[in-house]
């Protein structure tokens, strides 16, 4: 009797062993499939962009600054001045910010695997409001300015569907790639004309962008 006991459950784990082959089988064909699937949403979302990050419109005028201090030699004597030139930028935020945006879907296959991209249509448009002699106050003459330039950080360039252009007070002027500050990310700039710095100055801005997703 325990040799009949023994041969049944022998027989149980055998009929056991063979159902889980398939199912592991299965498991890794499952798998598999997934790796595939990823590889190819990865490579999908490369050929477009990454999640977007958009900073800005940012009004930037670089500038030189004649500092003067006056100073006591280490020896002694009398107070001298020192002169000297040091480079910066003024920035201006915008005093309206309006954003409009339509998203579209896109399907994209490849073979039996597909992935979905989100456009999104934006339109941005606003105003700058520069006060008289840019806010600065009696050292204004101190100040020599450079070409101001508007900069709009886009942290994935490659999503850019088509040529930006700036509308700014119905003219229209290209962007150029980067963003010409330092410590601001991957974007966009284009160089304006020169501010007059006598009277405040109302610029109207607007552009389209396209992004994908």
């Amino acid at each position: 009797m325990n040799r009949n006991l023994s041969v049944k459950l022998g027989a149980i784990a055998f009929l056991i062993v063979l159902l889980l082959v398939p199912l592991l089988m299965i498991g890794g064909l499952i798998q598999e499939r997934q790796e595939l699937r990823d590889g190819v949403v990865r490579e999908i979302a490369q050929s477009s962009s990454f999640s977007q990050t958009l900073s800005g419109p940012l009004l930037v005028v670089p500038y030189r600054k004649i500092e003067r201090q006056w100073k006591t030699p280490e020896g002694g004597g009398a107070l001298y001045q020192d002169v000297k030139t040091v480079n910066g930028h003024l920035y201006f935020l915008p005093e309206t910010f309006d954003l409009n945006a339509r998203i579209d879907t896109e399907l994209r296959s490849r073979g039996i695997y597909e992935a979905r991209l989100y456009h999104a249509e934006n339109r941005i448009s606003g105003q700058f409001q520069i006060p008289v002699k840019l806010g600065l106050g009696s050292d204004f003459e101190d100040y020599t300015f450079d070409a101001p330039f508007l900069a709009v950080a886009i942290s994935d360039i490659r999503g850019i569907e088509k040529g930006l252009k700036l509308d700014l007070n119905g003219q229209l002027m290209d962007f150029q790639p980067g963003t010409g500050l330092s410590w601001l990310s991957a974007g966009v700039h284009v160089a304006l004309p020169a501010l007059d710095s006598s009277n405040e100055v109302v610029l109207n801005y607007a552009f389209d962008l396209r992004l994908p997703r």
